[in-house]
């Protein structure tokens, strides 16, 4: 595609074959409905349905399409960012010429997801409420697209740390989904990020519960899900982790487990890894998980200052980024290590915040965020 481009004659509905149309419209249920369940398909679809798309020049059709390979391209975080904007504007430019209420919301929802590919919660925040509104109210049959905004926005609650809202919501929409039989989105708020407003809850057990009825309902009879064959995963894995912020959680992720659970040599590889790896992400969210892992190290190694240091940096980053839960665990973690009047203080308003948002356990749930602070020696 890089070599062809995106250039394209514009014609009406009218001038094209309705099998040439169809054959689109086949393409891109399957770019659509394979994207975050097979990311490998829905790759596949998406590229197909690009360049049948653009050999018929369709206008609505041409901008749907440009918004959801803004999508996948935006998933290059950092380093695709430009190459994202090109393609945002290029659809800007073909929507001021045409009028379709679809392809304009999937023109905001290009501009969320890419906002939230670059950390920019507050911004995709936006976008999402604002796509799915659109999608509600002025596209047919857009359920699915309704349903897959409403995650998008649910995720960026967690980021932000408007966790009350999170676990205000996803009961509400899961009685929703279930309702209306929709397995699709009933699993997806079943597992993942939405499955933290019962952590938020402190009810870890019903998570899981959540989690074990996703798996039994989504497989033929309540079977365990085939495991996929070691060449399935290896492409599965490797098309993931060319998503950045995929990327950046997942080893933030691998990092704070070895740290709860990790012994010995093996620990401290995979934890100089993890960092190596973040560092080399070069973006204010790697940075700031990069360093508290680094503040857990020094602090397990009795280095109280660095540690302190450290999550003061994180907090700062944090902060930027508008985390409120990850700012909130990092201050609380630096005011126990600080102590004295300051370090309560920090406490006090990590703490307060907590309440606000109505987390049960706060103290489970900050060492959930960020642990390996040897609370035990605080």
């Amino acid at each position: 595609m890089r070599l062809r481009g995106l250039r394209f004659r514009p014609k009406d509905e009218t001038q094209v074959s309705a099998e040439a149309l169809r054959i689109v419209d086949v393409c891109w249920s399957g770019a659509v409905g394979l994207a975050m369940t097979d990311m490998l398909r829905g790759a596949y679809f998406s590229t197909l349905q690009l360049q049948l798309a653009l050999r018929c020049g369709e206008r609505q059709r041409v901008a749907r399409t440009l918004g959801l390979e803004a999508t996948f391209i935006s998933c290059g975080g950092v380093p695709a960012a430009r190459r994202t904007q090109r393609i945002l504007t290029l659809l800007r430019r073909h929507l001021s010429q045409t009028s379709s209420p679809y392809a304009e919301a999937w023109l905001t929802t290009s501009e969320g997801f890419s906002a939230f590919q670059l950390a920019d919660f507050p911004r995709a925040h936006a976008g999402f409420v604002k796509a799915e509104k659109l999608f509600r109210d002025h596209c047919r049959l857009a359920s699915h697209e309704v349903s897959s905004t409403q995650l998008f926005t649910l995720w960026t609650l967690f980021w932000r740390g408007e966790l009350g809202e999170l676990r205000t919501r996803v009961p509400v929409l899961l009685l929703d989904a279930e309702q209306r039989g929709d397995r699709y989105t009933a699993t997806n708020l079943r597992t993942g990020t939405p499955s933290a407003g019962w952590l938020v809850d402190d009810t870890p057990d019903l998570a899981e519960q959540h989690i074990e009825r996703a798996q039994s309902e989504w497989t033929p009879g309540g079977d365990a899900a085939p495991e996929l064959s070691p060449s399935v995963w290896r492409n599965t894995r490797r098309l993931l982790w060319t998503v950045q912020i995929i990327r950046i959680e997942a080893t933030h992720l691998q990092a704070r487990l070895q740290l709860r659970y990790g012994k010995g040599t093996e620990r401290a590889q995979a934890l100089t890894a993890a960092i190596r790896q973040l560092r080399r992400e070069r973006t204010p969210l790697a940075a700031a998980f990069a360093g508290v892992t680094e503040a857990a190290i020094a602090r397990a190694q009795g280095a109280d200052d660095r540690a302190g240091g450290l999550l003061a940096q994180a907090a700062t980053l944090f902060e930027g980024l508008e985390m409120a839960a990850f700012s909130a665990a990092a201050h609380w973690h630096h005011g126990r290590i600080t102590g004295g009047d300051e370090g309560r203080l920090e406490v006090a308003k990590a703490e307060s915040y907590a309440a606000r948002q109505g987390i049960r356990s706060w103290d489970r749930f900050a060492m959930m965020l960020l642990p390996g602070m040897a609370d035990d020696r605080a």
